[in-house]
């Protein structure tokens, strides 16, 4: 049997068992995962594991450390989950609702501790 999807989406978990995204995303309300679920569907069917909008892109500015937002809006209201790939694996690492219009520096500090806690834990 073909795996008709290429890419996969998962959370990272941290040593004590936390997943930051992954308790992110619980906490949201059908609504907003419903479009969340439409993004990781649109990822693992993808032919590159990339998409063509918004709803997936690169960070940008410094001290990214290669991280990606996944972008949701509903009600006039923002939703963040950021990433970063690993081969054909999205790992997401914390999600968060955006207020105003810059991006919380301590959100993305926050994304790069967890990608550099798990590439340690990976020896990558």
């Amino acid at each position: 049997m073909v795996n008709k999807y290429r890419f996969r989406v998962e959370p990272v978990v941290r040593p004590n068992g936390n997943c930051p995204s992954k308790e992110f995303y619980e906490s949201l309300d059908v609504v907003v995962k419903s479009k969340f679920i439409a993004i990781f569907r649109a990822i693992n069917k993808s032919r590159d594991g990339y998409l063509r909008d918004d709803k997936l892109r690169k960070l940008k500015g410094k001290h990214t450390d290669d991280l990606w937002e996944m972008r949701v809006q509903h009600n006039h209201v923002w939703y963040r989950i950021f990433c970063f790939r690993i081969g054909s694996t999205w790992m997401t690492t914390n999600g968060f609702q955006k207020h105003g219009n810059d991006t919380d520096p301590n959100e993305i500090r926050r994304g790069v501790a967890l990608k550099k806690e798990y590439e340690s834990q990976h020896g990558r």
